[in-house]
């Protein structure tokens, strides 16, 4: 109902018009809360279905998911991708602009190969038709060459090693997810995982009480820095002479800081044996540096 003053043959055709675009504007409206319910139902139904809150009632949730066009019968494969570093980004409206703008970079490709997309704290945990884990790994990589070239921003991917079930795929992708987080590596593959399988496994207070015996006589800066080194050392394979080359430091230098590593550790990262020990602890390290809250040993 609209009101308006005026002679009426002079306002009918103003009258008119204004409840024409009142009328199309809250059909607009009506759409789009509509768009946003079906969303959040969606939404809701691929939490139950892939973080697990769901399975025990399984025919309740194929029931739930037929009715969205869903069938969770079919074999998928799960990604779990972000941005790196993504807690820079979470706490400004800006960082938040901009990963919407990846998300929407990410949707794309995924949804043109008929995948799913479900955001999960400033994550996509993308599901997609069974295929190799290759074809996975390219499309992650050609994903991440999108988004660097276009945002600037660099991406992290967890990919599954094709479980039975989506909810354990979803637990084997985060788990490679949470490695490339902590390493140099954009696309981290479950069944490639060694070491790396520990992680989950130990507390936070376990991680921090190896730290405290490993280096136990070094302070923090100490300790980042012996990281650093062995981050290289490892990276280099154990050469030397690389490492050294890597650092821009004589083999001389390289050495002198290996064996004072050595001394206060009583680790020597060159013998087998006790190279293990180091390597745990610089995963340990880098594990909990980019984590949530401070270290403190």
């Amino acid at each position: 109902v609209i009101g308006i003053t005026g002679e009426y043959a002079e306002v009918i055709k103003y009258g008119q018009i204004v409840k024409k675009m009142a009328e199309i504007l809250i059909r607009e409206r009506m759409i789009l809360e509509g768009r946003q319910l079906d969303q959040r139902v969606q939404s809701r139904f691929l939490e139950d279905w892939i973080l697990g809150t769901g399975l025990n009632n399984p025919q309740a949730l194929s029931e739930r998911g037929f009715t969205m066009g869903i069938d969770i019968r079919i074999p998928r494969r799960c990604v779990v991708a972000s941005a790196r570093n993504r807690e820079q980004y979470t706490g400004t409206l800006e960082g938040q602009m901009l990963l919407e703008q990846v998300e929407h970079l990410v949707d794309v490709p995924v949804r043109a190969q008929g995948g799913i997309v479900l955001r999960n704290a400033a994550r996509q945990i993308l599901l997609l038709h069974k295929q190799e884990t290759q074809a996975l790994v390219k499309l992650c990589e050609d994903i991440r060459a999108s988004v660097k070239n276009q945002l600037g921003v660099d991406m992290i991917f967890g990919v599954d090693s094709q479980s039975e079930d989506v909810h354990g795929a979803y637990l084997q992708a985060n788990r490679a997810w949470h490695t490339a987080a902590y390493s140099d590596c954009a696309v981290s593959c479950f069944e490639s995982l060694r070491t790396e399988l520990l992680m989950d496994d130990l507390s936070r207070e376990n991680k921090l009480e190896y730290l405290r015996r490993v280096f136990q006589n070094c302070s923090q800066d100490e300790i980042a820095e012996y990281v650093s080194l062995l981050e290289v050392f490892f990276a280099c394979e154990g050469s030397l002479q690389k490492a050294a080359e890597q650092l821009y430091v004589h083999k001389n230098t390289m050495q002198y800081r290996l064996k004072r590593l050595a001394e206060v550790t009583g680790l020597d990262v060159r013998k087998p044996s006790q190279a293990p020990s180091l390597y745990l602890a610089m995963l340990l390290y880098l594990d909990l540096s980019r984590g949530d809250g401070e270290l403190a040993f």
